[in-house]
């Protein structure tokens, strides 16, 4: 088969070997579409540290093509998507029996361990999620991104008090759709890159997608005492925040990792949640140079990958 490999600061299409089935409890996908997020991105280019040899890529939707002998609920032929952290099953949230993406240790696939820029990739049957057939292989490699977002509305946010999201981009304005299909609407988007300036505590709650020291230091001035801080992103760097100020206002500071799955499938299904504008081409991922180029330059759409190739030459 074909996989998109990081190995010695270099990202290359090459030539890989079929993973099948390694474990007894593992599942293997043909992969339909992959979509590319930053992490993808930073791996890429070195920014972030992975494993190497790696095969790239964590958010994906496929067929089942072989499943271990313990595997009882899946079989071959199921359209499914997956989470992307490989519990350790040594820490509290494992031993507890807590979803993968709960692990205190996880490996994420795409980085620490193979993923899903391939023609097939291998992942544990617990991290898998079949999708209903009525839900389209971008959507499917896109529940990833809805389940993330989805961990905003298990934050404490008070729909009555006044809060807004602060970002922009497709991230917040995703977060912005997930918060009003659960009730709480008019919720702005404020973009620091528009210009102007949030008033000196004038806000009950923020939502935060974008983590730099200057936006982390904008939110909390903004923020009233007592306010609520929803802390979304997942910067590669530590930032610094004013620790003193958090403590003299009595802020909270609230972190939203992911919701349910299950939930985000459901959503995307039964159209609750409109997303299509929000996505952007599909490419072979034999284009992966110039693809990563332009999103490095770009994120304002969501761009998927694909092994498929029409008799035109181009991506399905």
């Amino acid at each position: 088969m074909k996989a998109l490999v990081k190995e010695s600061g270099r990202v290359r299409w090459i030539d890989h070997q079929r993973p099948g089935v390694g474990s007894s409890t593992d599942v293997e996908v043909q992969v339909i579409r992959a979509g590319i997020c930053r992490t993808d991105l930073y791996v890429a280019r070195g920014l972030l540290k992975s494993a190497d040899p790696v095969v790239l890529g964590h958010e994906f939707s496929g067929v089942i093509t072989a499943v271990g002998e313990d595997v009882e609920e899946l079989t071959v032929g199921d359209r499914v998507t997956a989470s992307p952290f490989v519990g350790c099953g040594r820490c509290v949230a494992c031993s507890v029996g807590e979803a993968p993406y709960r692990c205190l240790k996880p490996k994420m696939i795409g980085v620490d361990v193979d993923g899903a820029f391939a023609e097939y990739c291998v992942v544990p049957a617990s991290l898998i999620y079949r999708i209903p057939d009525s839900l389209g292989f971008e959507k499917g490699a896109y529940v990833e991104p809805v389940a993330a977002s989805l961990a905003v509305v298990e934050a404490g946010i008070d729909p009555s008090q006044r809060g807004l999201i602060y970002g922009g981009g497709r991230i917040a304005e995703l977060t912005r759709r997930i918060l009003s299909a659960h009730g709480i609407e008019d919720l702005a988007v404020f973009d620091p890159d528009e210009g102007g300036r949030l008033e000196e505590c004038s806000l009950d709650f923020i939502v935060e997608t974008r983590a730099t020291e200057r936006a982390m230091a904008d939110m909390i001035d903004a923020l009233k005492p007592g306010g609520l801080l929803v802390l979304k992103s997942r910067p590669r760097r530590d930032v610094s925040i004013e620790f003193r100020e958090v403590v003299r206002k009595e802020l909270r500071l609230q972190g939203a990792h992911y919701g349910s799955f299950d939930e985000a499938i459901e959503l995307l299904a039964s159209e609750r949640l409109e997303v299509a504008d929000l996505f952007g081409a599909t490419h072979h991922m034999s284009e992966y140079a110039g693809v990563i180029d332009r999103l490095w330059r770009d994120e304002s759409k969501k761009h998927f990958f694909s092994t498929e190739v029409t008799a035109a030459g181009g991506a399905r």
